[in-house]
């Protein structure tokens, strides 16, 4: 397989599955899609700046390595096709992770007022009415 073939592999597991049956669900998948992939772009970012940073808190460090491998469940959940178990997942584990770094932190800090925040404007992006 050369090189061409592979990059055109990899760009096609980057893209959100198509839905023939709702054209609704493109939309949500796009959506789910970005938002997974961000998220893993960012935790993994993240988990390497606690690894080499001496001002760490050593329980955030497992904390955002449990977001990446769940953003990486997730994921493989999407090219599954099972988008809502996804978001669902995605969305609780955001909850429970920011709120065990509070209990890491030891106070709410702005940085963390604005993740619930951003958890919250996605899952009433994904869910509407229902997600708030």
């Amino acid at each position: 397989m050369d090189l061409v073939e592979e990059w055109k592999m990899f760009r096609e597991w980057l893209q959100a599955p198509k839905f023939d049956d709702e054209p609704g669900k493109n939309w949500f998948a796009g959506l789910l899609n970005a938002f997974t992939l961000l998220t893993i772009v960012f935790s993994f970012f993240l988990f390497l700046a606690h690894l080499f940073s001496h001002l760490m808190y050593p329980g955030l460090l497992l904390l955002v390595a449990l977001v990446f491998m769940a953003s990486i469940l997730a994921l493989v959940f999407i090219r599954k096709k099972m988008i809502y178990t996804a978001a669902i997942g995605l969305l609780i584990t955001g909850y429970v992770i920011v709120t065990l770094a509070l209990v890491f932190i030891g106070t709410a800090i702005s940085a963390v007022t604005s993740i619930y925040g951003f958890i919250i404007v996605i899952a009433s992006l994904l869910f509407g009415k229902r997600g708030l």
